[in-house]
Order: structure tokens, then sequence, then C-alpha cells
């Protein structure tokens, strides 16, 4: 199998803000460790993580994953492994960290 240049798509669907990390070439294991801040509004509930295959034509979806937005407000941070999917199976996880900061 050959190697994957993966990104994540971070989208907050409810207000429509979304965040992309850096492309990864070649690796099948990445690590961003990037920081991203969104402006949460009352209608978000959801942040939905898209991994994706860069290709210069169309990128291939390796799979999404989800949190819960009141997991983090409950507790104050998100500091979790991620399942993704992709057609009902699991193709990986990736390690997320999100903490609120009220302003």
């Amino acid at each position: 199998m050959g190697e994957s240049d993966p990104f994540v798509e971070i989208h907050l669907p409810n207000s429509r803000q979304q965040e992309w990390t850096n492309v990864v070439q070649d690796n099948r294991n990445p690590v961003w460790n990037q920081i991203f801040t969104f402006n949460v509004q009352p209608e978000d509930d959801l942040i939905i993580f898209y991994v994706q295959d860069y290709d210069i034509r169309k990128n291939d979806m390796i799979g999404t994953g989800t949190v819960e937005l009141k997991n983090v407000f409950d507790d104050g941070k998100f500091d979790e492994w991620v399942t993704i999917h992709a057609d009902g199976s699991s193709t990986g996880d990736i390690y997320v960290v999100m903490s609120i900061q009220l302003s």
C-alpha cells in the first residue's frame, strides 16, 4: 500500500467555520500539532474532522470523525483519540486536544 499525503479539514457545520491542517507528505502516521481558534456559537453542537489524502487532481477521503462540543464544555477540555470512519468501518484514529477559552 502506498504512502498518503494526509491533512484534516476541521468544521463547525452549524456556524460554517472551517480550518485546514498542513499536508504531511508521504506519511501514514502524520503529526500535525497545530492550533486553531474557532468562535463557537450557541448553535454549534458538533465539530467534524474530515481526514483526507491530498491529490493534485482530487483529494481522497480517508474518513471522518466527530466530537460533541458538549464533551468539551462539560470538562473545559477534550484530550482523547477520535475514531475516523468511512463506509461504516474504522479507518484509523486521530488524537485531538481541545480547550474552551471564554471571552
